[in-house]
């Protein structure tokens, strides 16, 4: 029997074995991206409730402080809120710097000095 030599021979068997192989390479592609997003997502899911958590224990003890105790850290009960959303905001003559108070000049003073400077 003589063999064609003018159309192509096709080894079905090594065929469907690269297809598998490559069929099994995606698969474990695609599981490992699915599993890490899965992971992230947890661990994403893990700290929000770490943070809440520490955000109500917070909430809990500037609301257990009494109003004097809130007033000598500089606050008022309606500042709580903001103060534990992180967004307070206090005027410059209340930010320290390097540890010290800054006080900033009061206006009548200010315009005093520049009168004195000017007739100097």
């Amino acid at each position: 029997m003589k063999i064609d030599t003018t159309t192509p021979y096709l080894d079905s068997h090594r065929i469907e074995v690269q297809a598998r192989a490559l069929r099994s390479e995606e698969t474990a592609r695609i599981t490992g991206v699915v599993g890490r997003y899965i992971a992230n997502s947890f661990r994403t899911f893990a700290a929000s409730i770490s943070e809440a958590r520490k955000m109500q224990r917070a909430y809990a003890e500037l609301t257990a402080l009494s109003d004097k105790e809130l007033r000598d850290i500089g606050m008022t009960r309606s500042d709580i809120p903001a103060a534990i959303a992180g967004t307070l905001r206090r005027p410059v003559e209340l930010t320290s710097i390097e540890g010290s108070q800054t006080q900033a000049p009061a206006p009548a003073q200010a315009a005093n000095d520049e009168h004195i400077r000017l007739a100097a």
